[in-house]
């Protein structure tokens, strides 16, 4: 019988990257407390192969996300297997200054940088003047910190240690380093996260908002920003307002090139008058709140838009487990609008999973007993799950939907059009990177 070991080197490669994500877990604990082995380090110990494979593949050992309690003796060992590959380190839960010198001579290989998210955790001047000039590959720094008042040497140090950095173009922060000596004309992507209870210069924020080159603008949290303020920027794609509550950004900007909008929760009023006064043409929009709790569906205001959105290519909507009681959710009802859509995605909470895959595959019906539509290609249905379900489950679940999964893919088929149904594994306490399994 053939085994694991009989695959091609490449597929056994493919697999470890898929298991570990890609991520190095160094001092991370389980949700009992108990510290566990990262699971490149068990591999390793599987046969001779998997030791040579998993050694001859740098990208299992070049992302290093550093927790609590790290075995710091294992760094030097990580590094060395990651070769010179390019190193994504996220230290927001370790202690900055208790890192050999091993790790901050690699600084010159530093991709991606997450700081630490205490204060009392950030650097030590003097361990950020052991970078200052040694970041030539950094593209992307985060400062995962919060609200307090930067004292002006600490402030310089900052500067000092990050502003050489020819590569930086992803930036994510509080309003409070806005002040620091950086490159901010070459900052492609931005996200601003403001802290509760928290005022930050709004003027400084306004004016960085604004930069030339911005291609991605983040808005996580809540600001006070002053009456009559109209942000412009003529280069902004992307926007995403991740939070509850902070859709009044919409009325503050102006963003003619936008393409792609992604919000947990946003005012349709406030959208239209976004987009008018923008100008965009929007053609990838992803909403979490289309049907509200009640179960009544808001697509009406979504039609209203349609006039609008006639460029649009791609629409991801997410509808809340309790409006699954509702026999006849519809989260497109209209056939004649969105003339140019490609993808239509919708993601369903369940409740019990078969009975949300069932009632999820009917939120399509509009669409796929409706009149031919040339441009559609991808109707995506993905019901988030618990990850701890047994893979006998979810055969079970598989097994049950059967004829309902067939059924909407030959529909699905008769308008030229791909069906994918998935279950997305999500662990209840997000401990671990959530999985997709296909069941169509």
């Amino acid at each position: 019988m053939a085994s694991v070991d009989d695959l091609p080197f490449e597929i056994i490669q493919s697999i470890f990257k898929y298991a570990t994500n890609c991520e190095y877990q160094l001092g991370s604990r389980d949700r009992r407390g108990i510290a566990t082995v990262p699971l490149q380090q068990t591999v390793l110990q599987v046969s001779c192969r998997w030791n040579q494979i998993a050694t001859a593949t740098p990208r299992l050992w070049s992302c290093i996300i550093v927790g609590p309690t790290p075995n710091l003796s294992l760094l030097p060992h990580i590094l060395r297997r990651s070769g010179t590959a390019p190193l994504d380190m996220d230290l927001s839960s370790a202690y900055w200054d208790d890192f050999p010198k091993v790790i901050i001579s690699e600084s010159f290989r530093w991709r991606r940088l997450v700081l630490p998210t205490l204060q009392n955790n950030w650097p030590s001047p003097a361990s950020l003047r052991a970078v200052e000039d040694k970041l030539p590959m950094l593209e992307s720094l985060t400062f995962d910190g919060g609200p307090w008042t930067l004292g002006p040497s600490y402030t310089q140090a900052l500067s000092q240690a990050f502003r050489n950095t020819p590569a930086l173009c992803k930036l994510n922060c509080t309003p409070n380093l806005l002040g620091l000596q950086l490159p901010w004309e070459r900052l492609v992507e931005l996200q601003l996260n403001f802290p509760h209870n928290y005022t930050p210069d709004m003027d400084r924020v306004l004016s960085v908002l604004e930069s030339p080159n911005l291609f991605k603008i983040v808005l996580s949290g809540q600001a006070r920003v002053p009456e009559g303020t109209i942000v412009y920027n003529s280069s902004v794609r992307e926007l995403e307002l991740p939070d509850d509550g902070v859709s009044y950004w919409l009325n503050y900007l102006s963003l003619p090139a936008l393409r792609k909008a992604k919000f947990k929760e946003y005012d349709f009023g406030a959208l239209h008058k976004f987009i008018k006064r923008s100008q965009c043409q929007l053609n990838t929009l992803i909403d979490t709140t289309v049907i509200d709790e009640s179960g009544q569906s808001t697509m009406s205001d979504l039609k209203a838009l349609a006039p609008l959105l006639e460029q649009l290519r791609s629409l991801e909507v997410h509808v809340p487990g309790t409006s699954l009681s509702n026999p006849t959710p519809e989260p497109f009802p209209f056939a004649d609008a969105l003339p140019s859509l490609v993808e239509l995605t919708v993601g369903v909470p369940h409740i019990h999973a078969i009975d949300a895959l069932e009632k999820g595959l009917s939120l399509f019906a509009t669409v796929l007993s409706g009149p031919s539509r040339p441009a559609l290609k991808r109707l995506t249905l993905a019901v988030t799950v618990n990850a701890l379900f047994r893979p006998s489950k979810v055969a079970s679940i598989k097994s049950s939907m059967r004829k309902a999964l067939a059924d909407a893919q030959v529909q699905a088929a008769g308008h030229g059009a791909q069906m994918k149904v998935f279950l997305d594994l999500i662990h209840p306490r997000g401990e671990v990177p959530a999985k997709r399994v296909s069941l169509l």
